[in-house]
């Protein structure tokens, strides 16, 4: 079995590739607001990253937001092509 690279939206291939970022930029990632964010997070079946928390901040993984964002683009393109 070959190890998972972020380039292929699997999550990070090293602890180097975890990259955290905070809300404003996950934000910015998204073109989400902070309310839809932590509505998702609140949803069990919501397939939106979870946070890792560091004290009292909050921090996103930047390849799960990444692949996140992959995988909508993905469904998106799997509704057109059907």
């Amino acid at each position: 079995m070959q190890p998972s690279t972020a380039a292929e939206g699997k999550g990070p291939a090293s602890p180097l590739d975890v990259i955290l970022i905070p809300l404003a930029e996950v934000e910015a990632m998204t073109g989400r607001r902070k309310t839809a964010i932590y509505a998702d997070l609140a949803d069990p079946d919501s397939d939106f990253p979870r946070p890792v928390r560091i004290g009292r901040s909050v921090r996103w993984v930047r390849p799960e937001v990444t692949a996140w964002i992959q995988g909508r683009i993905a469904a998106r393109d799997a509704k057109v092509a059907a």
